[in-house]
């Protein structure tokens, strides 16, 4: 079956017999919330990777990408997000464009119907360092369900946070009875799929770092830790990860249907 593949998406798979090598540790998914009051903790986070790459980034609650979330059409999402970045040395937010203010971030998601206006999903939403910052998602009663996700959009921090592999699920649940009991009955697996691109981001990085200098920075005080030195160990990458691991071992049974949702997260494609 050949499929174009959106940031987003749920397909069901049949899958009969694979003759394949399979490497990797063993498949896991990232933690499921289903509370209605809902914390997500952006802060740094030491990626480990493919033969012994080790990277310092920006990620939601000490893992890479974020955990799931998932709520009911008709339901209220309040999400808390604490920003637990250190400040900017030297300021960046008297520039209007490029890669800027990395010390702040905000949340924006994709699928949802739902108020762009503050507390609901409003890009414009400023989280400063050391700041939080509570949003207000009101799901409508007639809310299509489906496979969504959220990730950082604050203007000029959102390719190094978003690319540093800051993505999530937030899936609207099926109603009971909404699917054929065939589908809805289904084992379902969440891959989250993460391209990392060091060199990309270094040189986003290096942009930052050009920026800031031109605002009257040493090159000290705008040094972006995180990717303009490149990993902390190992070679740099441009690999897919999927829920953080590389070339994860997924077990499944031959001649069975499985549901999978799928997310693409990248900045570049």
């Amino acid at each position: 079956m050949m499929t174009s593949v959106l940031f987003a998406t749920r397909l069901i798979f049949y899958l009969a017999f694979c003759e394949c090598t399979q490497t990797g540790a063993p498949f896991v998914e990232p933690p499921t919330y289903r509370s209605e009051h809902t914390t997500l903790t952006f802060a740094e986070y030491i990626l480990k990777g493919p033969d012994g790459f080790t990277q310092l980034t920006r990620s939601f609650n000490g893992m890479l990408g974020g955990p799931t979330l998932r709520a009911q059409p008709g339901s209220k999402l309040y999400l808390t997000v604490h920003n637990q970045l250190t400040p900017e040395k030297v300021s960046t937010y008297d520039s209007a464009n490029g890669i800027l203010r990395i010390d702040s971030t905000n949340i924006h998601t994709h699928g949802l119907h739902i108020s762009p206006l503050s507390p609901g999903d409003d890009m414009f939403t400023k989280i400063g360092p050391g700041t939080s910052y509570e949003y207000i998602f009101e799901i409508p009663k007639d809310h299509m369900p489906g496979t969504h996700w959220y990730h950082p959009h604050f203007h000029g921090s959102t390719a190094l946070h978003t690319g540093g592999g800051a993505a999530g699920f937030l899936i609207v649940d099926d109603p009971p009875g909404y699917l054929p009991p065939a589908i809805e009955n289904l084992e379902e697996f969440l891959l989250v799929i993460t391209h990392l691109n060091s060199q990309l981001m270094k040189l986003y990085s290096s942009m930052y770092e050009q920026n800031c200098k031109v605002l009257g920075g040493s090159d000290l005080d705008c040094h972006d830790k995180f990717w303009a030195s490149g990993p902390l160990n190992g070679a740099p990458i441009d690999t897919l990860l999927v829920n953080g691991l590389q070339e994860p071992r997924l077990e499944i049974v031959a001649n069975r249907w499985y549901r999978l949702r799928l997310l693409f997260s990248s900045i570049d494609v």
